[in-house]
């Protein structure tokens, strides 16, 4: 996977304890981080749809299990990162 260098302002109070609990590894979490978001952000807009249209449950059982799968994987890599 390609990666891009970008420059963020954080509040130093939630940097110091970010810092400590990501291990020596800043980028891995801050990634673990977004893709947690975006998964988060994908799963509010699909209870969304579900509350408008419950018939669109049985056509997105398969996208929510992708979701469930990748919330499992931000998991196992936080743990993983931990470890290390």
């Amino acid at each position: 996977m390609a990666s891009e260098k970008i420059t963020v302002t954080v509040p130093a109070e939630v940097l110091g304890p970010v810092r400590e609990s990501a291990g020596g590894n800043l980028s891995a979490y801050v990634t673990r981080a977004l893709r947690a978001q975006l998964v988060h952000e994908a799963m509010d807009s699909l209870a969304e749809d579900l509350e408008a249209n419950p018939a669109f449950r049985l056509a997105h059982d398969e996208w929510l299990a992708d979701m469930q799968a990748e919330q499992t994987a931000i998991s196992e890599d936080h743990t993983e990162g931990n470890a290390e």
